[in-house]
């Protein structure tokens, strides 16, 4: 005969296994998110789960690293490597990723690499980029809220996309100029709102949904929001942008969720999910009507890094930063 104490301690555990809290419209549940030093901040977290990709080539097919240089380098940063990815073997299409770490004592804001130029083997120009923004924690400045801001010993993401047909920019790529990296003088104030990504579930056709969750004290509103895929090492596969499924307004304590398709030939167990948000409705939305003009995944990835560089240029320009 089996003790009493046994058949009810035997209950307990079967009850306590069964108990795993799923976030709002995320099916089935998965890890919560992973949180380590320098890598949540108030608008971003590393995730793992279920395998992210079709599992369809080998990463190293798919990413390569390449030497950068940066002419006027600046003190307050470390580079990482560079990394230069594409979704599948069969498109030359660059998604490239450089981490960026705040080394220094304050946290800087609109933070971004100007001139960058990608060169081939024998240095000739394949493709030019003006400047592109941080991906990194949001800061406000008399006002102005803006996501490329690192704190110190925080790591972000310059990250970018070149899409022509006619340059096969990824298969020759072998290096990267940048000419400086440039920040806004002054130290921002951090904001009351936090919007945390909570977790994700991805279905057999890959397609991603992410919760995030206001875990602030004020009203925010969410602009945009981009993944970044990462292997085992915690280095950059591939990056892409996640939609909407409202309108953007995000009270204290509530959830919402954000999704994508995933266009990925590799495979990734975990992946850091960084959230723009503002304290005030945007007034050009700029996560709506991009998907909608007919472009591929690569384009709409393009227009919407297009589009964000501009509005971050345009709060330089409220700033008084040129």
């Amino acid at each position: 005969m089996i003790p009493k104490w046994i058949s009810v301690f035997a209950v307990f555990i079967v009850l306590t296994a069964c108990s795993v809290e799923s976030g709002p419209d995320i099916d089935p549940p998965v890890d919560p998110p992973t949180e380590q030093p320098g890598i949540v901040r108030n608008n971003a977290a590393v995730l793992t789960g279920a395998t992210l990709g079709r599992a369809e080539a080998d990463v190293q097919q798919l990413r390569k690293e390449v030497s950068v240089n940066v002419a006027t380098p600046n003190a307050t940063f470390r580079l990482g490597e560079f990394y230069a990815s594409r979704p599948s073997l069969e498109t030359d299409t660059l998604y490239w990723t450089l981490p960026l770490t705040n080394i220094g004592d304050e946290t800087r804001c609109f933070i971004r690499a100007v001139d960058i130029s990608f060169r081939d083997a024998e240095g000739g120009i394949l493709a030019a980029e003006k400047r592109q923004f941080v991906d990194g924690s949001v800061g406000v400045l008399s006002s102005v809220y803006t996501n490329t801001c690192l704190e110190p010993n925080e790591t972000g993401y310059v990250q970018g996309i070149q899409t022509d047909s006619n340059v096969d920019v990824y298969s020759t790529l072998a290096s990267v100029d940048i000419g400086e990296l440039e920040i806004d003088p002054n130290v921002p104030n951090a904001p009351d709102i936090r919007v945390i990504p909570q977790r994700y579930a991805v279905s057999m056709n890959q397609e991603l949904s992410v919760s995030a969750k206001n875990e602030g004290d004020e009203l925010g509103y969410v602009t945009d929001a981009v993944y970044v895929l990462l292997d085992a090492d915690d280095a950059p596969l591939l990056w892409g942008f996640l939609d909407r499924t409202w309108d953007g307004e995000i009270a204290p304590g509530e959830t919402r969720n954000l999704v994508q398709d995933i266009d990925y030939e590799g495979q990734a167990e975990k992946m850091r999910v960084i959230v723009n948000f503002d304290g005030e409705s945007p007034t050009s939305d700029a996560m709506q009507g991009v998907s909608a003009q007919g472009l591929s995944g690569a384009e709409t990835d393009a227009e919407r890094l297009r589009q964000r560089n501009a509005r971050e240029q345009r709060k330089l320009e409220q700033l008084g930063t040129p």
